[in-house]
């Protein structure tokens, strides 16, 4: 009598499992359209040549940077430098080294979570609603609640 108890049980939560598989089935069928619209495909070819691009070289650039932010950066550079016990970088070696970071971080982020970005995340609203799916839009990060666990859906 007891498995008759748990069988009772289950078929009650049932209901309410597949109407949120539904749910998610939909936006899995969104995301694989979204997917393949013109604006992805290339975002996709785009990223994967750049992954596969062979020469990962470093190229010299000029950047323009105010006096006083290079000082800064010495200045820190020698703090922690002393902590290390390390001689102190040159600021063209910090420079370089920030700002490879720094495009290391948006290539990773344009890979795995390309919703965060202000032009993707545009154009997927524009699709939601255009797919009548209002509730699956990406809403803007200066809107979110910090106790809002939204997630971007591709």
């Amino acid at each position: 009598m007891k498995s008759k108890g748990k069988k009772a049980a289950f078929k009650t939560a049932a209901p309410k499992k597949a109407k949120a598989k539904s749910k998610t089935r939909y936006a899995e069928e969104l995301t694989r359209e979204f997917l393949k619209t013109t604006p992805m495909v290339e975002h996709a070819r785009v990223l994967q040549d750049i992954q596969d691009d062979p020469d990962w070289r470093n190229e010299a650039v000029t950047v323009d940077v105010a006096k006083p932010l290079l000082k800064m950066l010495e200045f820190v550079e020698h703090l922690e430098a002393a902590d290390e016990g390390r001689k102190p970088e040159q600021v063209k070696e910090i420079l370089s080294r920030i700002l490879d970071n720094h495009l290391q971080a948006e290539l990773q982020g344009l890979v795995v979570s390309p919703g965060s970005h202000r032009h993707y995340r545009d154009l997927w609203n524009a699709f939601c609603d255009k797919n009548g799916a209002p509730e699956h839009k990406i809403p803007d990060p200066g809107d979110i609640s910090k106790d809002d666990g939204n997630q971007e859906p591709f």
